[in-house]
């Protein structure tokens, strides 16, 4: 600085000492501001970069999310790829079963645990003495470990004439281990090792406490085979009305082309309303088999299977139709029983019988009328079926002593619609005129399944 006041003053003599030193010093003040004033703009630049890329990042984020909303928002009937999911499922579908051969004679159905420690297994056949070891298949253990085994007999299910041998069965198979059993087998006593041929068969784990209030209703084979689409959505169509609205369906042969009307409708229709339809292949391996053996053994895989799943279960035919007199809900009665200290785990229906051959009674003037509003007259000749049951499945599997409850028939009666053989059309004078289910005619035909079946949209019959 001192040197170049001495430089400006010898070059300029006419100017002061003063003012060279302000004039130089300005100039320095100026350069040194600008470099200033650059890395000010510098830091200011660098941040806005940062602050921009920042930005796009948060606003590529935001519309993702927008994009993942605006997807799944919309409604599943407008994306036709995607199915609606139902809103309300038992599983009762669950164990998935079939007859299976488990030696020339004896089948195995069906596989529960229900009690601690102890799998069940539903079977049919010849059984004189118990020659059958069983081993258990347990969560990610590759290696079966040996049960102990026992059975017990099912009531009601040896009168085959010629075949007192034959009956149902429960297999049991205890363990000790505090493991997941997945699957059973049997094997005869004579084989020291294990057999890997063997079948094995997949296990239900049923619920440890009541997991819901409802009604099921487990639906066995028709005495009149085959029946109508019309009279079979007749028996769906009743009876989830009166609250038994959780079907479940042993498949003897119904079309596929009904059951996709049945599950169609429910995925179409409203997902709040409480109606599942779930279907169990019903292979039977033995023909001429009087129908009630087969329905005690329906009944107690039915009592298994919606084993604390439901408050209530019933087993009926597809002909075959519960009939309240003053309730609307089946459950309703029941629970009317209690608050009267009228207590029972297994509840007795009458039965009648109603002729189908009788003639049709005018009762409406719809187009079409269900043919239980038609068929008004019961027959005293007809031989009245073993009396229904409805059970409660979690209290009746865990009781010695059964407590059976008559239902009174002015409060509820079952009506069964059969063809009988000795019915003579003029001999119906002393038919009984019975029309309790008329109460529900209204209900019947405006109901949504009626609707949809009368505007011929439940089954597509199209070819492909």
């Amino acid at each position: 600085m001192r040197k170049e006041i001495t430089y400006a003053q010898s070059n300029n003599p006419q100017r002061g000492v003063i003012d060279i030193a302000i004039k130089l010093n300005n100039r320095y003040t100026d350069t040194r501001m600008k470099k200033y004033y650059q890395a000010a703009l510098l830091i200011t630049a660098v941040v806005s970069l940062i602050s921009l890329l920042f930005y796009r990042h948060e606003y590529n984020k935001l519309r993702y999310v927008l994009e993942v909303f605006n997807y799944f928002g919309k409604a599943c009937p407008e994306v036709p790829k995607i199915s609606c999911p139902k809103k309300f499922s038992l599983d009762l579908n669950e164990p998935r079963s079939a007859w299976q051969r488990l030696d020339d004679d004896l089948y195995i159905y069906s596989s529960y645990v229900i009690h601690n420690g102890k799998i069940e297994t539903i079977s049919y056949g010849k059984l004189i003495s118990p020659n059958f070891d069983c081993n258990i298949f347990f969560n990610n253990l590759l290696t079966p470990i040996p049960g102990i085994f026992s059975f017990s007999i099912i009531g009601n299910t040896s009168d085959i004439p010629g075949r007192t041998a034959y009956r149902g069965y429960i297999l049991v198979c205890e363990y000790t281990e505090y493991m997941i059993p997945v699957g059973v087998s049997f094997q005869q006593k004579d084989q020291i090792l294990y057999n890997p041929n063997s079948s094995v068969f997949p296990i239900n784990i049923q619920p440890k406490a009541l997991t819901y209030n409802g009604s099921a209703l487990c639906v066995a084979p028709p005495s009149n085979i085959p029946m109508s689409h019309t009279e079979m959505l007749s028996f769906l169509n009743f009876h989830e009305l009166i609250g038994l609205n959780h079907f479940v369906i042993y498949d003897y042969g119904i079309p596929n082309v009904f059951h996709n009307g049945i599950k169609n409708m429910v995925q179409d229709l409203n997902p709040n309303w409480n109606f599942t339809y779930d279907v169990i292949q019903w292979n039977f391996p033995i023909r001429d088999i009087h129908p009630n053996i087969i329905r005690n053994i329906i009944t107690t895989d039915c009592l298994y299977r919606t084993y604390k799943k439901v408050m209530y279960t019933a087993t009926l035919s597809w002909d075959e139709y519960i009939v309240l007199k003053f309730h609307q809900i089946v459950s309703d009665l029941l629970i009317d029983f209690e608050k009267n200290k009228l207590f029972g785990n297994r509840f007795v229906i009458e039965t009648q019988t109603f002729c189908i051959q009788q003639e049709h009674q005018k009762t409406s003037t719809t187009a079409f009328v269900p043919y239980i509003l038609r068929k008004l007259y019961t027959s005293p000749n007809a031989l009245n079926a073993n009396f229904l049951y409805i059970y409660k499945p979690h209290e009746f599997l865990n009781v010695k002593n059964i407590q059976t409850l008559k239902a009174a028939a002015k409060l509820i009666i079952a009506s069964r619609y059969v063809f009988c053989n000795d019915y003579n059309a003029n001999n119906v004078e002393f038919n009984k005129y019975e029309p309790s289910i008329l109460r529900f005619a209204k209900d019947i035909t405006n109901s949504t399944i009626f609707q949809r079946y009368v505007s011929g949209k439940m089954f597509d019959l199209k070819l492909n």
